[in-house]
């Protein structure tokens, strides 16, 4: 489908139709500030500025959160597999509990606010938790990452980790999928 003329409405962001918002001069350069409450976030506006990481990559990024998180739980806690820098906890931190992010690019453990993000490959570096500790398993453009041959483990950790009646959310960037 096409993007609303308007934009898409995700909690804390709007992005334009085409991914960007014009400044009101014209001009399309991002500007490095704090959002402001009043005026709606432009899409180049990151929490984390990422060199090798497009606009378009960002949208995507962004939509998928926002397709996500309309199967989460308000209050929900999310293991965000494939976190990167944390922006699903991020956007979607007043909506859901607190929540754990995994990902081999996390340099140490550290804490974003009051989500915990963990460096290491989904399931194996996942420290031992209690059975049904999530709502939800997020895994956004993640699945296709995975070698085949780890697949079934990725699969039993889910639903041990799933509450009954939990979701496992994915996306995989395939139009043949």
């Amino acid at each position: 489908g096409r993007l609303p003329e308007g934009g898409l409405e995700i909690p804390g962001v709007r992005v334009g139709a085409l991914g960007v918002d014009q400044d009101a001069d014209g001009g399309q350069e991002p500007e490095r500030r704090h959002q402001d409450p009043v005026r709606p976030a432009r899409f180049h506006d990151a929490w984390i500025i990422m060199d090798d990481v497009t606009r378009i990559d960002l949208w995507l990024q962004r939509w998928r959160i926002h397709q996500a998180s309309r199967h989460i739980p308000a209050g929900g806690r999310v293991l965000d597999v494939g976190t990167s820098d944390g922006a699903l906890l991020k956007i979607l931190d007043g909506v859901i509990g607190e929540s754990v992010g995994i990902d081999p690019g996390i340099p140490v453990q550290s804490t974003l606010g009051r989500h915990r993000l963990l460096p290491g490959n989904f399931p194996e570096a996942l420290p031992a938790l209690e059975p049904g500790s999530f709502d939800a398993v997020v895994m956004l453009a993640v699945l296709e990452h995975i070698e085949p041959e780890h697949l079934p483990d990725v699969g039993k950790a889910c639903l041990r980790l799933l509450r009954p009646g939990g979701r496992v959310i994915l996306t995989v960037p395939s139009p043949r999928v």
